[in-house]
């Protein structure tokens, strides 16, 4: 069981360098988890909604958490918001 401890804690290190490098560790937990989503992403835009039921995202916050998240993302200028030409209520989010 301590080599599950150990292997645990090697992958948190090596993540939190890899966000130090990245430039991202300023940003919170859900913030984070929602830009490296978007980035793995292979469909761009994608709309809101989709983005917050993909099960990863769904699972790690509620949907007050993840629109924090997204206004905080807007505010630091890494992602963009846009009006889906398809159907105007729904909203499309890119990276910048």
């Amino acid at each position: 069981m301590l080599d599950a401890y150990e292997k645990i804690y090697n992958l948190r290190k090596s993540l939190n360098e890899w966000e130090e490098k990245v430039g991202i560790k300023k940003f919170n937990k859900n913030s984070r988890i929602i830009l490296t989503t978007i980035h793995t992403l292979q469909k761009l835009p994608v709309t809101i909604d989709e983005l917050k039921n993909l099960k990863f995202i769904k699972n790690s916050m509620s949907n007050a958490t993840f629109n924090r998240s997204i206004n905080e993302l807007l505010s630091a200028k890494k992602i963009v918001l846009f009006s889906n030409p398809k159907d105007r209520r729904s909203q499309l989010i890119d990276k910048i």
